[in-house]
């Protein structure tokens, strides 16, 4: 990452910046785990398959033991 402070000769922080977002923004998440291959491998899912319902029941994250502020 490049420094709050310029530097002459390097590109600006916030050029820097938007230009790793544009590169982040082209990768295609599908691609780079089909690409990958050991994740749906292992845990035996598709993530090329498009469904509604989630594979993860709501009820794993759905826990309040370590809330700071009530409702």
């Amino acid at each position: 990452m490049e420094p709050y402070d310029p530097i002459a000769g390097r590109v600006p922080r916030k050029v820097a910046i938007d230009r790793r977002k544009k590169e982040y923004a082209s990768f295609s998440i599908d691609q780079l785990l089909a690409e990958k291959g050991t994740l749906s491998f292992y845990l035996g899912i598709d993530f090329a398959e498009k469904r509604k319902e989630s594979w993860l029941p709501l009820h794993y994250f759905d826990d309040s033991t370590f809330d700071d502020y009530s409702n």
